[in-house]
C-alpha cells in the first residue's frame, strides 16, 4: 500500500529498477492489463485510524492477539488474521499514538465478520473508538 517494492537482488526498494522489472515482464508476458484481469478481484477497506495516547499500545495488541488466539494471529506487525476469504489487522502506528486497522475480503459480509471479530477482542473505550472511526469512513 506504501508503493513500495523490496527487491531481493537489490536489498532495498528502488523506483526506476520496480519500472524495469514491469518492462521485463510485459516483454515476456504479454499485456499487464490483461495479466490483472486474471487476478481475483478483493474489497479492501480504508484505513481505519484511532486514537490511542490513552493505551499502553503494545500491551493492547497482546490483549487483543490473545483474545484471537483461536484465529492463530500473525503478531509481525500488530495482530493479523488470515482465512481463505480475507484477512484483518490491527497496528500500532510508529509514529503517532494511534491504531490502524484494515480488512481485505471476497465480500462485504466477510469484511463485517472480521470487524465484528477484532470489536470482540477490544475493550469498550477502544471498540466505540473503532466504531465510530468506521461510521466515519463510510461512505
Amino acid at each position: 500500500l506504501s508503493g513500495h517494492f523490496f527487491f531481493r537482488e537489490l536489498g532495498h526498494d528502488d523506483g526506476m529498477f520496480a519500472g524495469l522489472k514491469m518492462c521485463e515482464i510485459v516483454e515476456k508476458h504479454g499485456s499487464l492489463a490483461k495479466m490483472a484481469d486474471r487476478l481475483p478481484s478483493y474489497i479492501l477497506t480504508d484505513e481505519y485510524r484511532v486514537k490511542a495516547d490513552d493505551y499502553d499500545m503494545p500491551k493492547t495488541l497482546d490483549d487483543i492477539a490473545e483474545r484471537l488466539a483461536d484465529y492463530q494471529p500473525n503478531r509481525i506487525d500488530g495482530v493479523r488474521i488470515e482465512t481463505e476469504d480475507g484477512w484483518g489487522m490491527v497496528r500500532a502506528s510508529v509514529t503517532q499514538p494511534i491504531f490502524t486497522l484494515r480488512f481485505e475480503g471476497k465480500t462485504d459480509a466477510f469484511i463485517e465478520e472480521m470487524r465484528s471479530l477484532f470489536l470482540s477482542a477490544m475493550d469498550e473505550t477502544l471498540a466505540e473508538r473503532v466504531r465510530d472511526a468506521f461510521s466515519a469512513g463510510e461512505k
